[in-house]
């Protein structure tokens, strides 16, 4: 039975510990690839984008900065020795609108389960769905049913590892050839990595609960406010239909799990796996609304349209762009038409839907893209007012 996406979201009363864990790790790595040091964030105010000053940010919000301290000082200690781990980390973070390899492989562990009870047939079992979401291998897709996935990548339900197999799907990736030889040997060696990994994730966990007391308060407000009609309502009508996310219509029938995030507290994101054993996540940074309201409104919109501007820049999106002006398409029609792959294509359309420019429709479990006609018209908009002002300046 088909519910509205309202209906279908439960709002988690506690933390993901282990993804928060996941989480602090990547930025550390983040900041090794960078050769930054790993300090603590002086400001929670990123961006010269915001009506109120930094210092005023943060001393409303200074339980958050406190804690994420609290857990950011500890990291190199932590990972000291274990720099080797760092492409784990880095593969595809390159692109923002796709996890990174770990990301991905944490995602798909057992909702709920602590690192301490991740055993390494858990783990292998989310590392070979992590390899699906990076081949990205059918567009039109949008969730394979448990037969399809067997039948194209082998019984996933299973820490078995075929190797003709695997080497036949990593060479789908759109990596470099070391990139590519750095995950076989992660699979080749998967119980020497787990051991090196979940030993130290671990021990980030440990200190996410602990220092969890910081923030408790803000955080049980915030659950609070969404925990209600009133709270989700609004959630829905700013942001989850400015992003489609009621166009993610596949396995309607199951909840959508909403956990808030301290470590990405400026966020707001949908995630969903191949593994039909792995629930449907929505992730809400916990001042994203906040930090938005004291965003400068023309600077949110500038934003925006150098984003939407730069990914017209390609070529490739461009044409994408007027291949979708014709009517709606289905994927593969598209990458035929561009005479690219699937995976290639992949790359550009999660680029223009970040945008804002394209989105998702379904029909079952086929999807296909369309216009974002409303943000186009915003955009020409913006490049009219600057030809005016041409204008009136030549005139003046």
């Amino acid at each position: 039975m088909d519910r509205k996406i309202i209906d279908r979201i439960v709002v988690e009363k506690e933390p993901d510990f282990a993804r928060e864990a996941v989480n602090f790790t990547s930025e550390y790595f983040a900041a090794l690839s960078e050769g930054k040091e790993f300090f603590d964030q002086a400001s929670l105010v990123k961006e010269e984008r915001y009506d109120e000053d930094a210092s005023v940010v943060d001393e409303r919000y200074s339980q958050l900065l406190d804690y994420l301290s609290s857990i950011r000082k500890e990291m190199p200690q932590l990972w000291q020795g274990k720099e080797d781990l760092l492409p784990l980390f880095m593969l595809n973070s390159e692109n923002e609108n796709y996890d990174s390899f770990a990301e991905s492989l944490f995602f798909n562990i057992p909702s709920g389960i602590s690192l301490a009870d991740l055993d390494v047939e858990k783990f292998t079992i989310a590392a070979k769905f992590a390899l699906i979401d990076l081949i990205q291998d059918d567009l039109d897709i949008l969730a394979a049913s448990p037969e399809e996935l067997t039948e194209i990548f082998g019984d996933y339900q299973t820490s078995d590892l075929d190797f003709e197999l695997l080497i036949e799907q990593v060479q789908k990736l759109e990596f470099t050839d070391s990139q590519k030889i750095f995950v076989l040997d992660f699979f080749i060696n998967i119980s020497d990595y787990y051991e090196k990994i979940i030993s130290s994730l671990i021990e980030v966990e440990k200190l996410c609960k602990l220092s969890f007391e910081i923030i408790r308060p803000l955080f049980e407000e915030k659950i609070k406010n969404l925990d209600s009609d009133s709270g989700l309502k609004h959630l829905n009508e700013q942001w989850l239909k400015r992003f489609d996310f009621e166009q993610i219509s596949f396995r309607r029938g199951e909840d959508i799990h909403l956990y808030v995030s301290i470590v990405r507290y400026n966020g707001l994101w949908l995630r969903y796996s191949q593994n039909f054993n792995q629930e449907l996540v929505i992730g809400l940074g916990l001042i994203f609304a906040e930090m938005l309201e004291v965003s400068s409104k023309s600077d949110q919109r500038q934003l925006l349209d150098q984003k939407q501007l730069n990914a017209l820049s390609d070529n490739t999106r461009y044409q994408v762009i007027q291949i979708l002006a014709e009517r709606p398409h289905y994927a593969q029609e598209i990458a035929d038409k561009l005479g690219i792959t699937a995976a290639t294509l992949s790359h550009h359309m999660q680029i223009l839907i970040n945008a804002l420019l394209i989105k998702i429709r379904t029909e079952g479990r086929k999807v296909f893209y369309r216009l974002q006609t409303s943000e186009i018209k915003r955009l020409a908009y913006s490049l009219m007012s600057f030809a005016e002002a041409v204008e009136r300046g030549e005139h003046e």
